[in-house]
Formats: structure tokens, sequence, C-alpha cells
């Protein structure tokens, strides 16, 4: 693929997940990941959105700060950074189009199960702060994509959303860094360097102009509808994998 192209492509997809994380206060991977992958590969894709993600979450952090709950911020933190290790063992160990597989099914099922039934909350408390935390960390640094496991504390605690939405951010820088140290850095043309810090700008211009007029219920409502479509979107990309 010709270099500009390339270049516009992934501008595109970081925009849109800049974008979709400053109204919903996370999706930049989930929205962005299955492009990038397709893009340029799951070496490079991975670790270039714990790169672009870092500034974006310290960007939203400056118009949310009020709001973060540090003590949230580092329960969650702690056994996600941890999460880390087990997930970059299996990245290298297990066929990565199953473990996608097998994470988008478990996440859009725990979702749906919520939705459906209030018993199914079972991420509550501090074991369930913990576990929502480590299952972030294995799927981060693993596929890209922390975001469902976070949302499945959300929904079991009704946690408030504008709280989320800052307190998140913290826990992103944290656990993108923890990532590109277990990745490295992605070895990238310059002109995509560009593309990709220009679509972050952007988007995040458009997802502040957004959020409004978009009310916090709805908002709540779109992280949902964010994360099953990263989990169904990870499923896609682990059968692509495996009918290639």
């Amino acid at each position: 693929m010709d270099v500009g192209l390339l270049a516009l492509l992934v501008g595109a997809s970081v925009l849109f997940g800049a974008a979709t994380q400053r109204i919903t206060g996370m999706g930049f991977a989930l929205v962005s990941s299955p492009a990038l992958v397709l893009l340029l590969g799951t070496a490079l894709a991975v670790p270039l959105i714990q790169v672009v993600g870092i500034p974006l979450s310290l960007i939203v952090l400056i118009s949310t700060f009020r709001d973060i709950s540090w003590s949230k911020a580092v329960a969650l933190g702690i056994p996600a950074l941890i999460g880390l290790v087990p997930g970059w063992l299996v990245a290298r160990a297990v066929s990565e189009p199953a473990l996608r597989i097998i994470i988008g099914v478990m996440i859009i099922i725990a979702i749906l199960a919520m939705l459906a039934d209030e018993r199914a909350r079972v991420f509550k408390g501090a074991p369930g702060l913990i576990g929502a935390g480590f299952l972030s960390g294995f799927m981060h640094v693993m596929a890209g994509v922390g975001g469902p496991a976070v949302v499945l504390y959300k929904l079991s605690t009704n946690w408030l959303h504008r709280e989320f939405v800052a307190t998140i951010q913290v826990y992103f820088i944290g656990l993108s860094t923890g990532a590109i140290v277990a990745l490295g850095w992605p070895n990238l043309s310059p002109v995509v360097w560009v593309a990709a810090l220009v679509g972050l700008g952007v988007g995040l211009l458009i997802g502040q102009f957004l959020t409004r007029w978009i009310p916090v219920e709805v908002a709540s409502r779109l992280v949902i509808v964010v994360a099953l479509a990263g989990a169904v979107a990870t499923v896609a990309q682990g059968l692509l994998k495996l009918l290639a």
C-alpha cells in the first residue's frame, strides 16, 4: 500500500477512536484497533495504540481532572499491571486468533448477561475491582483492548459516568505505559506518525464539541455499545486470521 494512503487511513482510524474516547471516557483502542490491525498488523498496531493512547488520556484528563477517584484508579491499576505479565506470556505462546475469539466471546456474554439480569453483575466490591483490573491488563497487552473488562465493573457497580470518564484516563495512562515497556516502540514511517497525531488532535476537538450536545445518560449507553462493538470486532479479527 502507498505510504500516503496508509497514513491517511491510520489518521482516520485514530480520529474516530479519539473522538469516541473523549465522549465516553474509553473506546480509543476498541474503535481504532480493528482498522489499525488490518492496516499495520498486530505487531505494530497494538504498541501504536498504547503510544497514542497516553497523550490522548492526558488531554482528556485536563478537562475531567476534578472528577478523578484516585482510590479506584490505584485499585484497578495495580492488578492491571500484574495482568500485563501473563497476558504478554500467553500472547507469545498461544495462537493470537484463538485468544481474540475467546476473549471477545467472553466479553460479549458477560456484558449481555449483566444487561439482562442484575444477578449477573458479579464485578462488585474489592474482588470485582481486582478481577476487572487483572482481566483488563491481560487483554490490553495481548490485544490492545483493555476497556471492556472495566466496563463490566462499571455496569456492576453503577459507577457515575463523570467519575468513570476521569478515573479511567489515569488508569489507561499507567496501563499503556506498562504495555509499551512489554511490547516496545513501534517502528513506523514519520508520515504515518504525523497522520496519527493529526488524527488524534482532530478527533479530540470533534469529541469535545459533541460532549456539549450528548447527555450523560446517552454517553453511558454509548460506553456499553462501544464495548460490545469492540468485543465483536475482536472476535471477527480472530476468525479472519484463522480463515486466512
